[in-house]
């Protein structure tokens, strides 16, 4: 330590400060992870799927169908 002051932070401090800031990315990750996978938005996006494979399915029979 220096007599004019703290200029050095000690190596404990640094992992100290290391593990805070990884907790903190964890925890936002979860928080993320859990909100996308909640039941009414998993339900939600595989809705959106399905019709959006039925509408396809309805535009290649339409095309088919007026090819010939």
């Amino acid at each position: 330590m220096h007599p004019d002051g703290v200029t050095d932070i000690e190596m404990r401090l640094w992992v100290a400060y290391g593990l805070i800031a990884l907790m903190l990315v964890a925890t936002a990750a979860g928080i993320a992870y859990f909100r996308y996978n909640r039941h009414d938005r998993k339900y939600l996006r595989q809705r959106q799927l399905e019709d959006q494979k039925s509408r396809d399915r309805s535009e290649s029979a339409n095309r088919s169908d007026t090819a010939n």
